[in-house]
Formats: C-alpha cells, structure tokens, sequence
C-alpha cells in the first residue's frame, strides 16, 4: 500500500520590526526553491500567490 503525498503546509511565521525595511519576503519550499519578494508587494498580491501555490 502506498502512501498518499503530503499536502504542502504553511509554517507559522513571525515578523519582528528588528529587520530592516530593506529585507526581502523570501519564500521557500522543501524542494529547495527560493522564491524574493520585495517587501512593498501588496499583501493581496502576497495572499493570491499563496493560494496559487
């Protein structure tokens, strides 16, 4: 018997106001890929990607 893949799962992530504006969201999966985003990307945006994924 096999065993089902495992869906994808968001982490819980926490955003402390320590880093500096000019940090990037950086996005990134088990399969190694990377995925920069400047932090001015509107959340909408962000939100629709998330859901594509």
């Amino acid at each position: 018997m096999t065993k089902p893949e495992a869906m994808p799962a968001l982490l819980p992530v926490r955003v402390a106001s320590a880093f500096p504006a000019a940090v990037a969201i950086s996005l990134r999966n088990e399969h190694c890929w990377t995925l920069s985003l400047p932090t001015d990307v509107p959340a909408s945006w962000l939100a629709e990607l998330i859901r594509a994924l």
